[in-house]
């Protein structure tokens, strides 16, 4: 059984959050189409634009405190 403190700990894991943000990505993948195409009004597209440059930024953060934490174990290792 996990407890409440495990599950913590996987929310807070930067590779899940990951996966959850491009999940998200991918899902909004078919309006983005749908906007490329002419088929959604840059008014009706721009909440979607806006969330998936959100998760974009949160994605690049991860990516990065995840280098930087490899980083320190690496040197610590030394």
């Amino acid at each position: 059984m996990l407890t409440k403190e495990r599950i913590n700990e996987i929310r807070n894991n930067p590779h899940l959050q990951i996966i959850r943000l491009k999940r998200k990505l991918a899902d909004t993948d078919y309006q983005a189409i749908k906007y490329a195409e002419g088929e959604l009004t840059a008014s009706e597209y721009e909440p979607i634009r806006q969330k998936r440059s959100e998760w974009r930024r949160e994605i690049n953060r991860l990516q990065e405190e995840i280098k930087q934490a490899k980083q320190l174990l690496e040197e610590e290792t030394k």
